[in-house]
């Protein structure tokens, strides 16, 4: 045998047993989802982005239930003294990874703070007042985008979130 057909009958040798056993038959054609380093094609999977960072202004907010009011009548001293917990958090993440956000803005988006917060006010005889605890957040924004899929059939959604980080306790009494 030419040394040429010696090849050829190799090959076919080798695709039958390929094609017999169920095994997926070598590939000698460039590979159409994997990077090169020349920046060709995305491989399969997710890419997500942050970015448009920018601090905003700070926010208070005022929960509504029993661990962050109370209330009394006076003549007397009008007292809270709780352990309380408030956690950082964002909003509007599209699915984007909560360590990428917090790299990305600076802060732990998921991290949590407990602190005995204590505040008194003097009632007046027949005064009735309530005591409120707020949290005051530093906030910032950001704009995420999230790809997903493979080399020539990705799916690209966007959008903005806001990330609140925990700052502290403030307090007001109001007629009641």
């Amino acid at each position: 045998m030419h040394r040429k057909t010696w090849r050829n009958a190799a090959v076919s040798m080798a695709l039958a047993a390929v094609l017999s056993f169920g095994m997926a038959a070598p590939s000698y054609a460039a590979e159409s989802d994997v990077a090169t380093p020349q920046g060709g094609p995305i491989p399969c999977g997710t890419i997500e982005s942050v970015s448009n960072v920018r601090s905003i202004s700070n926010s208070t907010t005022w929960p509504n239930s029993s661990s962050w009011r109370v209330d009394g009548q006076g003549p007397g001293n009008l007292s809270i003294s709780r352990a309380l917990t408030s956690s950082n958090s964002v909003t509007s993440s599209g699915g984007v990874s909560l360590s990428k956000i917090s790299a990305s803005v600076g802060l732990n988006v998921s991290s949590s703070t407990t602190v005995t917060t204590s505040f008194s006010v003097t009632l007046a005889s027949g005064e009735k007042r309530q005591i409120q605890v707020g949290q005051v957040w530093a906030r910032k924004s950001f704009s995420w985008k999230k790809s997903a899929g493979c080399a020539g059939n990705m799916t690209t959604t966007t959008g903005t979130g806001i990330a609140k980080k925990f700052l502290r306790y403030s307090y007001r009494s109001v007629k009641i």
